[in-house]
């Protein structure tokens, strides 16, 4: 059934003033003792606590433990400063493989920047905006290695980034995956429930509670995370990665699908990478701005699992007076 897009509303909430103790009384908007009698309500709690293994086959060298994969668009640029990033920081290369959806127009300059370094594979897709989802799944395809790393290609490594921790926990417990943090944010990690309010069917975001500790690394067991991570490679294949009919607004749908597969994820505060984001121009400005395209895959991600409302935190930045400053994501669809 068609969406009417006319009753669909997108709505941000900037809290300049937000606190730690004030995120309760935001969430609290959905009451914690209602029951929740839909499909999707079936993944609610499905995650089992991560456990330390037995692993004969620990990686020795991150280099022939990890890739790293990225998809952009019509950024080169900036795909090649995310790789000097990872050499100028650990000393050595890690492969890199990038998926750009932008037409294949890019100049010999362009291209000689590109083959300056040997571990950046970079393809370019056989048409244009195939859609983050796409691009991702392919990269990962052209994974050899057991473990992959993933970055935007306006994501810079710097002595903040330990990666090392990442392989250890990943080849010491049977978590799948594990994020780091942007440099600067306040934490974005959290959980996903699915819950019944009335009417309404919701999947509410909660940004800041997670529901285990890895204490031996000092990290914590959550269902959500930011996008830059490290995961192990035939898990996210064997949950399908990627969902390509979602372009964009692919983030919470993939670890959704994580959690219905009982897949664990972990989150490392102190393991850090920066996104350095440039001016938006060109194509991806007007691809990224594009309202009516964020609601078409807003529609798509509510009817995959029959909801009318994703309510949450979006994402939290430090302001420059030293404030936290958040904003609330609150989508809602009546008609579809």
């Amino acid at each position: 059934t068609p969406c009417n897009k006319e009753a669909s509303k997108l709505y941000f909430i900037t809290e300049d003033a937000f606190r730690e103790d004030r995120k309760a009384l935001l969430i609290g908007k959905i009451p914690r003792n209602d029951s929740c009698d839909f499909q999707a309500c079936s993944i609610n709690n499905l995650t089992p606590p991560i456990r330390v293994i037995e692993n004969k086959n620990r990686c020795t060298r991150i280099s022939d433990c990890v890739t790293v994969i990225t998809k952009t668009g019509r950024r080169p640029h900036l795909v090649v400063r995310m790789v000097q990033s990872i050499k100028d920081t650990f000393g050595y290369d890690l492969r890199v493989i990038a998926y750009d959806d932008g037409p294949n127009d890019y100049s010999a300059e362009v291209w000689d920047r590109i083959k300056e370094h040997p571990l950046l594979q970079y393809f370019v897709a056989d048409k244009p905006d195939i859609g983050i989802s796409r691009g991702r799944n392919l990269a990962l395809k052209q994974v050899k290695t057991k473990y992959f790393m993933l970055a935007d290609d306006d994501n810079m490594f710097g002595n903040y980034s330990n990666i090392s921790k990442l392989v250890d926990i990943l080849d010491n417990t049977d978590t799948t995956l594990v994020a780091a943090q942007f440099a600067g944010a306040l934490k974005f990690a959290g959980t996903l429930q699915f819950k019944r309010q009335g009417d309404d069917r919701v999947l509410l975001k909660e940004s800041g509670l997670c529901h285990g500790d890895l204490e031996e690394w000092g990290c914590e067991q959550c269902d959500l995370t930011s996008n830059i991570f490290m995961a192990k490679t035939q898990h996210i294949l064997e949950t399908g990665g990627w969902s390509h009919e979602l372009k964009i607004t692919e983030h919470v749908d993939f670890f959704v699908k994580l959690k219905a597969n009982k897949r664990k994820v972990a989150y490392c505060r102190d393991v850090k990478v920066k996104n350095a984001k440039p001016s938006k121009s060109g194509v991806y400005k007007e691809l990224r701005s594009n309202v009516e395209r964020k609601h078409n895959m807003f529609h798509r991600f509510n009817n995959r699992y029959d909801i009318n409302i994703v309510k949450g935190f979006l994402y939290c930045r430090m302001t420059k007076k030293g404030a936290p400053s958040c904003r609330m994501l609150e989508y809602k669809r009546k008609t579809c």
